[in-house]
């Protein structure tokens, strides 16, 4: 197998079971996988809209509004209309979701702590490089 071929074959052998971890986790915190993502950008992006959220995470619209709709209706999120632009519809943590995101990423630190065991800082600072330059290329050609 080609260098390349393995990094990638090695990646999905890697995200396949972390996602699949992951969701379990969530699953017992009353969160979908989905909403996750979208609560985590809110929370880091407070001034995010969804469809900036559904274009960086590659969700469809009728997806993102689902989701939106669901996070809403637990009362994790508020959807508000600018100020400036009443055409965006910035999405705002509430207190309730902070409290959820936190309660959940306590489980999630320990989980993905676990799985770093033995990656030291210099390796892990590494491997963030390398990511980000793999996004790059990857949102790259979108573009094209």
């Amino acid at each position: 197998m080609k260098q390349h071929q393995q990094i990638f074959q090695d990646l999905s052998f890697t995200i396949r079971p972390f996602d699949t971890q992951l969701s379990e986790i969530l699953r017992n915190h009353g969160i979908q996988r989905s909403e996750w993502s979208v609560l985590y950008t809110i929370v880091h992006e407070p001034d995010i809209t969804a469809a900036e959220i559904a274009k960086r995470l590659t969700f469809e619209k009728p997806n993102m509004t689902r989701i939106i709709k669901d996070l809403t209706n637990a009362g994790y999120i508020d959807v508000e209309t600018s100020a400036e632009d009443k055409r965006r519809k910035h999405l705002r943590i509430t207190p309730l979701g902070k409290e959820k995101y936190l309660e959940a990423r306590v489980t999630i630190d320990a989980f993905e702590m676990e799985i770093l065991e033995g990656v030291t800082e210099e390796e892990r600072i590494h491997l963030l490089r390398i990511l980000e330059k793999m996004r790059t290329n990857l949102n790259r050609r979108v573009r094209l």
